[in-house]
C-alpha cells in the first residue's frame, strides 16, 4: 500500500535528504559564489588605477539618479481617466441601436399620449 505525502515516514525521509544531501551542495555553491565575488572586488580595489573603481561608483550613482528622475517625471505626468472607454459593447450599441443607446420598450407605452 502506498504512503501518502503526509505520512511520518515520507516526511522524515524528505527531511533527512534535505539536510544530509541537498544542503551541503547548496552551502558549497554559496561559498564558491562568495569567493568569486570577493576575488572580483579585491581585483578592482588592488589595481593601481583606482579610476576604474571610481568610474564604476559614478556609473552606479548616475544610474540611480536617472532612475529617480524618471520616476519623478512619471509621477508628475498625469493620465486622464475621464471620458468614454469605448468598450465593444458600447461600439456595438452605437452601430446597431438608434440614438446610440439602449431604449427599453414597454407594452404600456402605447397607451401614453405623446
Amino acid at each position: 500500500m502506498a504512503k501518502s505525502l503526509r505520512s511520518k515516514s515520507v516526511r522524515r525521509n524528505k527531511r533527512l535528504l534535505r539536510t544530509n544531501v541537498f544542503q551541503p551542495v547548496i552551502d558549497d555553491r554559496t561559498n564558491r559564489l562568495a569567493d568569486r565575488l570577493r576575488d572580483q572586488v579585491n581585483d578592482l580595489t588592488d589595481k593601481k588605477d583606482n579610476n576604474v573603481a571610481e568610474a564604476a561608483q559614478k556609473e552606479v550613482v548616475d544610474a540611480s539618479a536617472d532612475q529617480m528622475m524618471t520616476d519623478e517625471a512619471k509621477s508628475k505626468a498625469s493620465v486622464s481617466t475621464s471620458g468614454p472607454r469605448n468598450s465593444n459593447r458600447d461600439i456595438w450599441a452605437k452601430k446597431h441601436l438608434k440614438k446610440g443607446g439602449r431604449q427599453k420598450k414597454s407594452k404600456f407605452a402605447k397607451f401614453l399620449k405623446k
